[in-house]
Protein backbone atom coordinates (compact mmCIF):
# COMPACT_ATOMS: atom_id res chain seq x y z
CA UNK A 1 0.00 0.00 0.00
CA UNK A 2 3.07 2.63 0.80
CA UNK A 3 4.42 1.85 -2.58
CA UNK A 4 1.47 2.76 -4.10
CA UNK A 5 0.45 5.46 -1.93
CA UNK A 6 -2.74 3.79 -1.52
CA UNK A 7 -4.28 4.98 2.28
CA UNK A 8 -6.43 3.01 4.51
CA UNK A 9 -9.11 4.53 6.55
CA UNK A 10 -9.32 3.74 10.27
CA UNK A 11 -13.10 3.56 11.01
CA UNK A 12 -12.88 2.62 15.11
CA UNK A 13 -16.45 3.19 16.44
CA UNK A 14 -17.70 1.24 13.27
CA UNK A 15 -15.50 -1.42 13.85
CA UNK A 16 -16.22 -2.00 17.76
CA UNK A 17 -19.72 -1.93 17.12
CA UNK A 18 -19.86 -4.01 14.62
CA UNK A 19 -17.55 -6.42 15.57
CA UNK A 20 -15.63 -6.45 13.11
CA UNK A 21 -12.06 -6.54 14.62
CA UNK A 22 -9.16 -4.17 15.55
CA UNK A 23 -7.18 -2.66 12.19
CA UNK A 24 -3.99 -3.08 12.29
CA UNK A 25 -2.94 0.08 12.15
CA UNK A 26 0.30 -0.13 13.61
CA UNK A 27 1.26 -2.56 11.64
CA UNK A 28 0.53 -0.12 8.74
CA UNK A 29 2.38 2.80 10.53
CA UNK A 30 5.26 0.84 10.61
CA UNK A 31 5.48 -0.29 6.87
CA UNK A 32 4.84 4.13 5.64
CA UNK A 33 0.72 3.79 4.97
CA UNK A 34 -0.85 6.76 5.39
CA UNK A 35 -3.70 5.80 7.42
CA UNK A 36 -6.88 8.42 7.91
CA UNK A 37 -9.82 8.14 10.29
CA UNK A 38 -13.33 8.11 9.54
CA UNK A 39 -16.96 7.69 11.04
CA UNK A 40 -18.53 5.19 8.67
CA UNK A 41 -22.42 5.74 8.47
CA UNK A 42 -24.54 7.23 11.42
CA UNK A 43 -26.17 3.61 11.61
CA UNK A 44 -22.74 1.59 12.55
CA UNK A 45 -20.64 4.25 14.55
CA UNK A 46 -23.68 6.78 16.27
CA UNK A 47 -20.94 9.71 15.58
CA UNK A 48 -19.89 11.73 13.43
CA UNK A 49 -17.28 13.72 15.79
CA UNK A 50 -13.96 13.00 14.50
CA UNK A 51 -12.79 13.62 18.05
CA UNK A 52 -13.96 10.47 18.93
CA UNK A 53 -12.17 8.51 16.19
CA UNK A 54 -9.02 9.99 17.09
CA UNK A 55 -9.37 8.70 20.34
CA UNK A 56 -10.48 5.23 19.99
CA UNK A 57 -7.84 5.06 17.35
CA UNK A 58 -5.02 5.71 19.71
CA UNK A 59 -6.69 3.76 22.44
CA UNK A 60 -7.49 0.39 20.36
CA UNK A 61 -3.61 0.57 19.29
CA UNK A 62 -3.03 -0.56 23.06
CA UNK A 63 -4.84 -3.81 22.28
CA UNK A 64 -2.64 -4.47 19.50
CA UNK A 65 1.08 -4.23 21.01
CA UNK A 66 2.15 -4.56 24.06
CA UNK A 67 4.88 -2.00 23.33
CA UNK A 68 4.39 1.33 24.52
CA UNK A 69 6.55 2.72 21.61
CA UNK A 70 4.17 1.63 19.17
CA UNK A 71 1.25 2.88 20.41
CA UNK A 72 -0.48 5.75 18.76
CA UNK A 73 0.07 8.97 20.31
CA UNK A 74 -1.86 11.83 20.87
CA UNK A 75 0.01 13.89 18.21
CA UNK A 76 -0.13 10.55 15.91
CA UNK A 77 -3.38 10.44 16.39
CA UNK A 78 -4.10 14.27 15.76
CA UNK A 79 -2.55 14.02 12.75
CA UNK A 80 -4.84 10.65 11.38
CA UNK A 81 -8.05 13.12 11.93
CA UNK A 82 -6.51 15.80 9.96
CA UNK A 83 -4.06 16.29 8.08
CA UNK A 84 -3.24 12.14 6.65
CA UNK A 85 -7.66 13.08 5.69
CA UNK A 86 -6.60 15.12 2.88
CA UNK A 87 -3.62 13.02 1.84
CA UNK A 88 -5.79 10.23 1.17
CA UNK A 89 -7.57 11.83 -1.45
CA UNK A 90 -5.38 12.84 -4.26
CA UNK A 91 -7.05 15.37 -5.42
CA UNK A 92 -6.83 17.18 -2.08
CA UNK A 93 -3.33 17.12 -1.40
CA UNK A 94 -1.35 20.36 -1.30
CA UNK A 95 -4.90 21.71 -0.75
CA UNK A 96 -6.34 20.87 2.87
CA UNK A 97 -5.39 19.95 5.94
CA UNK A 98 -2.99 22.89 6.86
CA UNK A 99 -3.23 26.12 7.96
CA UNK A 100 -0.81 27.36 5.50
CA UNK A 101 -0.61 29.98 2.55
CA UNK A 102 -2.60 28.48 -1.01
CA UNK A 103 -4.21 26.07 1.22
CA UNK A 104 -8.13 26.31 1.49
CA UNK A 105 -9.45 27.91 4.83
CA UNK A 106 -10.64 24.85 6.33
CA UNK A 107 -10.71 25.63 9.97
CA UNK A 108 -11.91 24.82 13.33
CA UNK A 109 -12.25 27.33 15.99
CA UNK A 110 -12.75 25.94 19.37
CA UNK A 111 -13.76 27.50 22.47
CA UNK A 112 -12.48 25.76 25.55
CA UNK A 113 -14.59 23.60 27.25
CA UNK A 114 -14.57 22.48 30.63
CA UNK A 115 -12.86 19.33 29.08
CA UNK A 116 -9.86 21.48 28.06
CA UNK A 117 -9.69 23.15 31.38
CA UNK A 118 -7.01 23.65 33.06
CA UNK A 119 -5.27 23.72 29.20
CA UNK A 120 -1.82 21.86 29.81
CA UNK A 121 -0.98 19.77 26.73
CA UNK A 122 -3.05 20.96 24.13
CA UNK A 123 -2.35 18.00 21.64
CA UNK A 124 -3.04 15.24 24.05
CA UNK A 125 -6.07 16.92 25.32
CA UNK A 126 -7.53 17.38 21.91
CA UNK A 127 -7.62 13.89 21.83
CA UNK A 128 -7.82 12.26 25.07
CA UNK A 129 -10.50 14.69 26.26
CA UNK A 130 -12.46 16.64 23.69
CA UNK A 131 -15.37 14.96 22.47
CA UNK A 132 -16.34 18.36 19.93
CA UNK A 133 -18.16 20.13 23.06
CA UNK A 134 -15.64 23.27 22.49
CA UNK A 135 -16.30 23.51 18.57
CA UNK A 136 -17.43 27.25 17.84
CA UNK A 137 -17.26 27.99 14.46
CA UNK A 138 -16.02 26.20 11.32
CA UNK A 139 -15.35 27.25 8.06
CA UNK A 140 -14.56 24.84 4.87
CA UNK A 141 -12.95 26.44 1.92
CA UNK A 142 -13.48 30.39 3.71
CA UNK A 143 -17.21 29.80 4.58
CA UNK A 144 -18.51 29.98 7.89
CA UNK A 145 -20.88 26.78 8.28
CA UNK A 146 -21.02 26.73 12.30
CA UNK A 147 -21.23 29.55 14.46
CA UNK A 148 -21.35 29.69 17.98
CA UNK A 149 -21.74 25.79 17.47
CA UNK A 150 -24.90 25.97 15.46
CA UNK A 151 -25.50 25.30 11.45
CA UNK A 152 -25.49 28.50 9.95
CA UNK A 153 -26.31 27.78 6.06
CA UNK A 154 -29.68 24.99 7.93
CA UNK A 155 -31.91 25.55 10.39
CA UNK A 156 -31.82 22.58 12.67
CA UNK A 157 -35.30 22.97 14.30
CA UNK A 158 -36.95 22.62 10.93
CA UNK A 159 -34.42 19.93 9.85
CA UNK A 160 -35.46 17.88 12.50
CA UNK A 161 -38.85 18.50 12.11
CA UNK A 162 -38.74 17.23 8.50
CA UNK A 163 -36.90 14.02 9.54
CA UNK A 164 -39.00 13.01 12.53
CA UNK A 165 -42.24 11.99 10.96
CA UNK A 166 -39.90 10.15 7.80
CA UNK A 167 -38.05 8.53 10.78
CA UNK A 168 -40.87 7.58 12.82
CA UNK A 169 -42.33 5.73 9.48
CA UNK A 170 -39.27 3.85 7.86
CA UNK A 171 -39.07 2.63 12.00
CA UNK A 172 -42.94 0.75 11.72
CA UNK A 173 -42.00 -0.44 7.68
CA UNK A 174 -38.77 -2.33 9.43
CA UNK A 175 -41.11 -3.53 12.32
CA UNK A 176 -43.26 -5.29 9.23
CA UNK A 177 -40.34 -6.31 6.98
CA UNK A 178 -38.46 -7.75 10.05
CA UNK A 179 -41.31 -9.60 11.25
CA UNK A 180 -42.21 -11.06 7.21
CA UNK A 181 -38.64 -12.21 6.96
CA UNK A 182 -34.94 -12.46 8.69
CA UNK A 183 -32.42 -9.52 7.04
CA UNK A 184 -30.31 -12.10 5.27
CA UNK A 185 -28.22 -9.47 4.53
CA UNK A 186 -27.36 -9.77 7.75
CA UNK A 187 -26.87 -13.29 8.43
CA UNK A 188 -24.52 -13.30 5.52
CA UNK A 189 -22.05 -10.73 6.86
CA UNK A 190 -22.12 -12.67 10.65
CA UNK A 191 -21.23 -15.36 8.17
CA UNK A 192 -18.71 -13.79 6.56
CA UNK A 193 -17.30 -12.35 9.86
CA UNK A 194 -16.68 -15.77 11.55
CA UNK A 195 -15.09 -17.20 8.38
CA UNK A 196 -12.71 -13.61 8.44
CA UNK A 197 -11.78 -14.47 11.91
CA UNK A 198 -11.23 -18.37 11.23
CA UNK A 199 -9.02 -17.29 8.89
CA UNK A 200 -6.96 -14.89 11.25
CA UNK A 201 -6.71 -17.20 13.77
CA UNK A 202 -4.86 -19.36 11.23
CA UNK A 203 -2.88 -16.71 9.90
CA UNK A 204 -1.84 -16.51 13.82
CA UNK A 205 -1.12 -19.99 14.60
CA UNK A 206 1.50 -19.98 11.15
CA UNK A 207 3.00 -17.07 12.46
CA UNK A 208 4.23 -18.74 15.54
Amino acid sequence: MASSHASAVHNPASNLKLGSGIAPVVALKKRGVNVALGTDGGDTSDSYSIFEQMRLAAFLSRLTTERPEDWVTSSEALKMGTVNGAEAIPSWRGKIGKIKKGYRADLLILRPHLRLRPLNDIVSQLVFCEGGHSVDTVLVDGRVVVRKGRLTRVREETLVSKVQPISEKMRKLYAVIAKKAPDKSELEIAKLYKRAFVEERRADRRRF
